[in-house]
């Protein structure tokens, strides 16, 4: 049998949090919630999670705070931050301290679901690999070309290079 995907949530809106602990449950998922990074935090002491969907914003301790804490205390948990507002930032601060998504409030259960789904894939991936591999595509063909423009340019350089070192010779010979 399947094991299901531990869910804590962490949010200072209480309504939030006690939608998407319901939500979660008429899902079969098993699934905490908490109002604070500090109750979180005390409760991961005791419990695992395989998912800590967490407030970017709150007060005391932010969200980018507690993930830190969190993988210090289970290195193996996965985050999804999650904001009220969809800047760029959130994304990039999302990505530096390793969250798997940022989604933005009010969350769409479906795509909530479709994240689980993907962390209890065989190889463990939280990602979609067709679509990693369709948005990098592009840069991988840049890059692919750029080594290839280089390494013609090397060899132009080397070709320069002996014919100044055979030049050099030619001078100090005559001297």
């Amino acid at each position: 049998m399947e094991k299901a995907t531990r869910v804590l949530i962490v949010d200072d809106e209480e309504e939030l949090v006690s939608a998407l602990v319901e939500r979660l449950e008429l899902r079969g998922v098993p699934v905490r919630g908490v109002t604070s990074g500090r109750k979180a935090l005390a409760i991961i002491e005791d419990e695992d999670f395989d998912l800590v969907l967490i407030d970017l914003k709150m007060p005391g301790l932010d969200g980018l705070e507690v993930i830190r804490a969190m993988r210090h205390l289970r290195p193996g948990m996965r985050f999804v931050l999650l904001t009220g507002h969809g800047a760029q930032e959130n994304e990039e601060a999302a990505r530096r301290v390793g969250a798997l998504d940022c989604l933005l409030k009010p969350v769409k259960i479906e795509r909530l679901l479709e994240i689980m789904a993907r962390l209890r894939a065989p190889d463990g991936c939280p990602w979609d690999r067709e679509q990693t591999f369709a948005t990098i595509a592009p840069y991988t063909r840049f890059v692919r070309s750029e080594s290839d423009r280089l390494e013609g340019e090397k060899k132009t350089l080397t070709a320069l290079s002996e014919e100044v070192g055979d030049l050099t010779a030619r001078v100090n010979g005559i001297r």
